[in-house]
């Protein structure tokens, strides 16, 4: 057990996870914890939860060394299925950009660069939205990527090209007429890959792209 007679509150409930905030050290924290699907046998659900349990804080970890700033891993409770880590204060793309920001591309340019650092030891998010990239302060602009519930390492080039698709697809419902927002990050993004890998991503983006409009046009 991590936590005995600490207060915590909801703040968001998805598929697979429910978020609370809550303290450590008397510092704010986060509670991330999964939760059993009732469909799922009992053991097989144990070991799937185990699995991507640890795979998101190993994947976490390996962004934070490669120079992502990610929230810190406080604990990791294996038989609860929770993982106490560092609540940021930050406020959601999202949000940033739906405002009267005047340093969007700058923005953008930085988040190209953070891509880049995760894909370049073969890591990728696998939910890059934008609400899941926090600004923590607009005048330093210092980017942090959270949840790495759906993360993966030893990326194949289809996957980081994925990646980058769930983003653009991102920018263009979540932020209607952003198609140059969305520009700017894959021109930082493609700038501080290898030309090998850059010229790889983008090839298999163009293809993944394709397949993304002809589904579209199928329904």
């Amino acid at each position: 057990m991590i936590f005995h007679h600490q207060t915590m509150e909801l703040i968001s409930q998805g598929a697979e996870a429910r978020i609370y905030k809550t303290s450590f050290n008397a510092m704010p924290a986060i509670l991330k914890e999964r939760f059993a699907k009732n469909y799922r046998h009992p053991e097989l659900e144990k070991r799937l939860t185990k699995m991507r349990m640890t795979q998101e804080v190993r994947c976490n970890t390996r962004a934070a060394k490669a120079g992502v700033a990610t929230p810190t891993v406080y604990n990791v409770d294996m038989v609860e299925n929770k993982i106490l880590m560092e609540y940021v204060h930050g406020v959601p793309l999202r949000e940033v950009f739906d405002g009267e920001c005047t340093n969007k591309y700058d923005i953008c340019e930085q988040l190209g660069l953070m891509i880049a650092k995760l894909h370049n030891v073969n890591i990728v998010h696998g939910d890059l939205t934008t609400s899941n990239v926090l600004l923590k302060s607009s005048q330093d602009e210092t980017l942090v990527l959270i949840d790495f519930g759906l993360a993966k390492s030893n990326a194949s080039t289809e996957d980081k090209a994925v990646d980058m698709y769930v983003l653009e697809r991102a920018f263009s419902s979540t932020h209607p007429g952003s198609q140059d927002l969305f520009d700017k990050v894959v021109a930082s993004y493609t700038s501080a890959l290898s030309d090998k890998t850059r010229a790889a991503v983008i090839t298999r983006l163009k293809q993944v792209q394709q397949r993304g409009r002809k589904r579209e046009m199928i329904g």
